[in-house]
C-alpha cells in the first residue's frame, strides 16, 4: 500500500516537469522569432523612426601650455593639440584673430588628433573655437552641436621699443642731468606698462608715461660718469633695457690763496701759494698779479707755472718789493662752473697808520672828546679816507660824550690802493664819586673802652687817597680800598677819609666818635639826676652794648625814684665842687 502511494507521487512529479520544459521551449522560440523580425530590413515605405537611436558623442580633448607672461600673455607662441576620442560626431575647430579666420579643421576619425602650430598664432588676440557636430540616425533628424567652447590666446612676443638720450648731450652738466626717453609698442602689442630708471644699480623712479624724462641729481666723483640704466616693460612682461653714463657736477672749483691774508700789511716777504681743485675735472686755471709801487706805477707780474694734474693744481709767487699786490686767481671746471678769489696785500712800512687810539684803550674818563686833527690821527704815503665810530655810531671829532659806562672807539682808514687799517680802543666814562663806608662806628656815638673801625669803598676799583685821624695822616699802601684800625684811648676821635677813582672823581667823608671809660653802677644811677639838674655837660651817646642793659634800665621801678633824688641831694655839694674842678682842668 505504501509503495503504491510513493510510485504515484513520483509519476505526478515527472508529468509536471515535462509540462514545464515544453513551455520554456515555446518561449525561446517566440523570442527568437521576435528578434528575427527586428533584424529584418524595413520594407520601402516603412518609417525610419522605428530604427534604434545611436549613442551621443564623447567630448573632445584640448591640451596647451599655460601663459608664460604677465596678465595671461604668451611671450612664446603656444601649440595646441585637439583630440577626437569618440566614434560618433565630428570635432570642428577654427582660429580667428584681427586678420579674420586663419584656420579651420575637422576631426571625424575616432581617436584622431589635430595640432595647431605656433605659426598659426599671430601677435595680439587669437580666438580658438571648438565644438562637436552630431546628426542622430534618420533622415529627418537635425544637426546637433555639443561641447562648444572658445579659448583666448593673447600673444606678445616682441619687446617694446625704447629710445633714450641725455638732454643736452653726453657732456658735463651742472647740478642735474635729464635722461629723456620714449617707449612704444606695435598695434598688436600688449601696451607699455611702465618705464624704470636705475642709478648706480638702484631703482630711482618709474613712470607709466610712454614719453618723458628722468632727472639725475647724483654727482660724479673723480671725473667718472654716473652709471644709469632704463628698462621699458610691456603688459606681457617683455622688456627692453638701455644703459649709459651721465656726468653731473654740483659744485664749482675750490680756489684758495694761502700765505697772503687779505689786507695784510707787512714789511716781510710774502710767499703766496695759489691752489685750485675740483671734485671732477678742471678746464682752466690762472693767476694774475698787479703790483702798484709806492710811487703809483703798476706792473703785471708773471703768474708762474702751475704744477699738478687732474683736479688739483698749484702755483707759488713771492713778493719782495714794497708796494701793493693784487692777486686774482680764476678757475673753471668741465661743467662750466667758474670760481675766483682776490687778495690784496701790502709790503710797505708807510701804509696807513692810525695813532693815539691805542693810548685811549683801557682808560677811565669823566667825559670824552676827540679834538686832535685827522692829520695827526692817520698818516700814509697816499691819500686816504677814514671813518670814526663810537659804539658803532659815526662820531664827529669835537663831540663831547658824558654818558657813563663803557664805550668803544673805532678808527678805520683806507688808502688809494684799497689798503685798510683799523684801530680800536675801549674806555669807560665814570662821573660818580667813590662811595666811602664806615663800618662799626657811627657819627656822634661814644664807645666804652675800645672800638675797631673799618673804612671800605663801595667799588673795589677805587682807592683811598688819604686817611687822617685827629689831623694825623695815616700811611697807606698804594691802591688801598679797605683800611681797618682800633681805637682804645679815652678821647674824641675825628676820622677823615678822601678817596678817588680811575676817572678822577673824588670824595671825602668824616666820622666823629668818642672812646670813654666804662661806667660804674653809681654813674649809671646818677647820670639821669645830673642831666636833670644841668650838672652834666652834653656828651656823646653811649653805645648800648647788649639788649640786657636796655631791658635792665627800662625795668627800673618808679618807686626807686625818691631814693635816687634823696641821694642826689646829699651828694649835690660834692658834685658841684667836682664840676668846678673839671672845668678848671679843661680850661
Amino acid at each position: 500500500m505504501g509503495r503504491k502511494i510513493v510510485w504515484q507521487v513520483f509519476l505526478l512529479v515527472a508529468v509536471l516537469a515535462a509540462l514545464y520544459g515544453q513551455q520554456e521551449i515555446f518561449a525561446q522560440e517566440d523570442a527568437q522569432a521576435i528578434c528575427e523580425e527586428e533584424e529584418k530590413e524595413p520594407e520601402e515605405g516603412e518609417e525610419q523612426g522605428e530604427e534604434q537611436e545611436k549613442e551621443p558623442p564623447l567630448p573632445y580633448e584640448v591640451s596647451y601650455e599655460e601663459a608664460d607672461g604677465e596678465e595671461k600673455y604668451y611671450t612664446v607662441k603656444p601649440q595646441v593639440t585637439i583630440s577626437h576620442p569618440g566614434e560618433t560626431g565630428e570635432t570642428v575647430y577654427t582660429v580667428e584673430n584681427e586678420a579674420g579666420t586663419v584656420l579651420e579643421g575637422r576631426i571625424s576619425q575616432p581617436g584622431g588628433q589635430a595640432v595647431i602650430g605656433q605659426e598659426t598664432f599671430a601677435e595680439g588676440e587669437n580666438r580658438l573655437r571648438i565644438w562637436i557636430e552630431y546628426t542622430p540616425s534618420g533622415q529627418e533628424k537635425e544637426l546637433q552641436i555639443f561641447y562648444e567652447k572658445e579659448l583666448l590666446f593673447k600673444v606678445d612676443t616682441a619687446p617694446p621699443a625704447l629710445d633714450m638720450w641725455v638732454d643736452g648731450g653726453n657732456i658735463w652738466h651742472q647740478y642735474q642731468a635729464g635722461l629723456v626717453y620714449q617707449a612704444s609698442e606695435n598695434t598688436e602689442g600688449s601696451g607699455i606698462k611702465y618705464i624704470v630708471c636705475y642709478v648706480n644699480g638702484k631703482e630711482q623712479e618709474r613712470s607709466e608715461k610712454e614719453k618723458g624724462s628722468f632727472v639725475i641729481r647724483q654727482t660724479s666723483k673723480g671725473g667718472q660718469g654716473i652709471p644709469v640704466a632704463a628698462a621699458a616693460f610691456d603688459r606681457a612682461g617683455n622688456r627692453t633695457v638701455w644703459e649709459g653714463e651721465v656726468y653731473v657736477d654740483a659744485s664749482p672749483p675750490s680756489v684758495q690763496i694761502s700765505g697772503a691774508k687779505d689786507y695784510l700789511i707787512t714789511s716781510k716777504d710774502i710767499h703766496a701759494l695759489c691752489a685750485v681743485s675740483d671734485d671732477n675735472m678742471l678746464d682752466f686755471c690762472g693767476v694774475q698779479t698787479i703790483w702798484t709801487s709806492p710811487e703809483g706805477e703798476e706792473t703785471v707780474l708773471d703768474g708762474g707755472e702751475w704744477s699738478g694734474e687732474g683736479g688739483s693744481r698749484q702755483a707759488e709767487q713771492i713778493f719782495q718789493n714794497d708796494g701793493i699786490y693784487r692777486i686774482h686767481v680764476r678757475a673753471a671746471d668741465a661743467a662750466g662752473f667758474h670760481a675766483e678769489t682776490k687778495v690784496q696785500v701790502i709790503v710797505d712800512k708807510n701804509n696807513p697808520v692810525i695813532t693815539y687810539v691805542d693810548e685811549l684803550d683801557g682808560t677811565w674818563l669823566k667825559e670824552f672828546c676827540w679834538n686832535r686833527p685827522v692829520s695827526e690821527l692817520i698818516t700814509d704815503f697816499t691819500s686816504y679816507t677814514y671813518r670814526l665810530t663810537l659804539d658803532g655810531v659815526p662820531y664827529l671829532p669835537g663831540q663831547t660824550i658824558r654818558k657813563e659806562g663803557r664805550h668803544l672807539l673805532e678808527a678805520e682808514a683806507v688808502d688809494a690802493a684799497g689798503n685798510r687799517s683799523r684801530a680800536a680802543a675801549e674806555f669807560a666814562i665814570d662821573r660818580t664819586p667813590p662811595q666811602i663806608l664806615f663800618e662799626d662806628v657811627e657819627n656822634g656815638r661814644a664807645y666804652e673802652e675800645r672800638r675797631t673801625c673799618t673804612v671800605r669803598l663801595g667799588n673795589s676799583g677805587d682807592w683811598i687817597r688819604e686817611i687822617r685821624v685827629n689831623g694825623k695822616k695815616i700811611e697807606l699802601d698804594p691802591d688801598t680800598d679797605v683800611y681797618t684800625c682800633t681805637f682804645d684811648e679815652y678821647r674824641v676821635y675825628k676820622m677823615e677819609v678822601a678817596a678817588a677813582d680811575k676817572a678822577g672823581n673824588k670824595a671825602e667823608r668824616s666820622v666823629l666818635f668818642e672812646i670813654v671809660a666804662k661806667e660804674s653802677l653809681a654813674d649809671k644811677l646818677l647820670s639821669p639826676v645830673r642831666q636833670s639838674l644841668g650838672l652834666e655837660e652834653e656828651q656823646f651817646k653811649r653805645e648800648k652794648e647788649t639788649e640786657e642793659k636796655e631791658s635792665a634800665q627800662d625795668s627800673w621801678d618808679e618807686t626807686a625814684l625818691p631814693a635816687v633824688v634823696a641821694a642826689g641831694l646829699l651828694l649835690l655839694p660834692g658834685l658841684v665842687c667836682f664840676r668846678r674842678i673839671v672845668k678848671k682842668k679843661r680850661v
